[in-house]
């Protein structure tokens, strides 16, 4: 049998749903519940960034739609090593924590 990069993500969810599901009958019941309101803000704010993220070439979304980097592939890589600023590889081995690159 030959899996497929899809097969194998699919696989994947229903093994997690599956655990959560098995999960569920062990939790705790809850303290206390959240209000509708507080639902209500969290499913707004999700809708927002769902539309934002999703449905950027809406033409409805206005300015929200422009892109302000062009679609090329210079902007998808990297410079080379040589054209980074030495301060740049410094901020990134501080946040990242890893050793700077030379």
């Amino acid at each position: 049998m030959n899996f497929g990069p899809g097969q194998v993500i699919d696989a994947s969810w229903i093994v997690f749903v599956f655990y959560w599901f098995v999960s569920s009958f062990s939790a705790k019941p809850i303290e206390r519940s959240e209000g509708s309101a507080g639902i209500a803000r969290r499913v707004f704010t999700a809708a927002i960034g769902y539309l934002l993220l999703f449905r950027a070439d809406d033409s409805q979304l206005g300015i929200q739609s422009e892109r302000f980097l062009p679609r090329d592939l210079w902007v998808a890589s990297s410079p080379p090593p040589a054209l980074q600023s030495r301060s740049g590889r410094a901020l990134t081995s501080a946040a990242t924590g890893a050793p700077p690159t030379l």
